[in-house]
């Protein structure tokens, strides 16, 4: 996975955080540009769910599972 900083800036990583927190707590997820990131940047390994693809490396982020 590529380092996010330079695509979100230091408070788009803090709100991916909370985005990526909530879909392992099974929160309400937070609307915005963290949900519309995580669609453009992150679904495609990850899935839309955060439910990863075990094949391709991505692991799931819905979860309370933390490599």
């Amino acid at each position: 996975m590529p380092p996010w900083q330079a695509v979100l800036s230091d408070d788009g990583v803090a709100r991916m955080a909370d985005y990526v927190l909530a879909l392992a707590k099974h929160t309400t997820l937070p609307e915005g540009e963290a949900a519309q990131q995580f669609l453009m940047y992150c679904s495609a390994c990850h899935g839309a769910n955060g439910a990863g693809q075990p094949a391709l490396g991505a692991p799931a982020l819905n979860d309370d599972v933390w490599l």
